[in-house]
Parts: C-alpha cells; sequence; structure tokens
C-alpha cells in the first residue's frame, strides 16, 4: 500500500480529475450540442418533408374523389340522357334512341378520361415527390452529391419497389 501510495500522490490524483472534468465539460459543449441541434433540424426537415408529402397525397386523393364524383354525374346525366332519348325514341323511332346512347358514352367517355388524366398527374406528383425526397436522403446519408448514374439507378430501384 505504501508503494501505491508513493507512485500517486493526491495532488496528481486531484489534477487527473480536474481533468477529466474539464475535458468531459469541453467535449459536451463541442460536440454534443452542435451534434445534437444538428440532429434536430434534421428530424424536423424530415418532419415537414413528410408534412408536404401527406398534405400532396390528401390533395391527390381530394382530385381522385373530385373525379369520381363528376364521372358518378356524368353517368347520371348519361343515364337522364338515356331515359329522354326512351321517350323521345317512343315518339320518333329507333333513330333518336341511337343518338342519345351515343352522346351518353361520349359523355361517360370523356368523364373517365379526364378522371383518369388527374389520377395520373397526381400520382405523378406524388411520385415525383417521393423520388426527389429520396434523392434528397440518400444524398444526405451518403454524405455526396449523386452523379446522374447514380441518381437514375436510385429511381429506378425505387420505382420498382414503389410501384
Amino acid at each position: 500500500m505504501g508503494e501505491f501510495l508513493k507512485l500517486f500522490s493526491l495532488r496528481d490524483i486531484l489534477l487527473h480529475m480536474a481533468n477529466t472534468l474539464i475535458l468531459f465539460v469541453a467535449v459536451r459543449f463541442l460536440v454534443y450540442k452542435p451534434v445534437r441541434a444538428f440532429m434536430n433540424a434534421r428530424t424536423e426537415r424530415v418532419q415537414a418533408s413528410l408534412n408536404e408529402a401527406s398534405a400532396k397525397q390528401a390533395e391527390a386523393d381530394r382530385a381522385l374523389s373530385d373525379a369520381e364524383k363528376r364521372l358518378e354525374a356524368a353517368q347520371a346525366e348519361a343515364v337522364k340522357v338515356q331515359a329522354d332519348g326512351a321517350r323521345h325514341a317512343q315518339l320518333s323511332g329507333e333513330e333518336l334512341i341511337e343518338a342519345a346512347k351515343r352522346q351518353a358514352a361520349e359523355i361517360v367517355d370523356r368523364a373517365g378520361r379526364e378522371a383518369d388524366a388527374q389520377r395520373q398527374s397526381a400520382q405523378a406528383d406524388v411520385q415525383a415527390q417521393a423520388l426527389s425526397m429520396a434523392v434528397e436522403i440518400a444524398e444526405k446519408m451518403i454524405g455526396r452529391e449523386l452523379s446522374e448514374k447514380d441518381n437514375d439507378a436510385l429511381a429506378r430501384e425505387f420505382l420498382t419497389k414503389v410501384g
């Protein structure tokens, strides 16, 4: 025990403890707080991106719902036109019935094309946003900017997985 005390004096022990405390405080201020601030900011950016994507998805859903309502209205209008055609057919014969059916088919076809176009546009917007977010996240994770070749490969892989 006496030899141990000769190796370390109380002064040396206190100096080591003080140095350890100073090192701990320095590391906390220089490393921990900036890293924590960076991670909090990153979390907020990712959450904002997710909120934006969710809003765009909701907007696309609303557009799809509107298109479906227009399609239903067009179908109801087509039914009305068919009913009118049936009434006129009793008066005019086969020719008026065929004209009403063509008109109803055109209305339904036009409404279907409009609904498909809006649905495809909404899906393309959502896919583009998701792809943009995926590339941004990949760039941040990799820590460098992606080349066109890397970007194309990631886009193809993402679109294959997403559908």
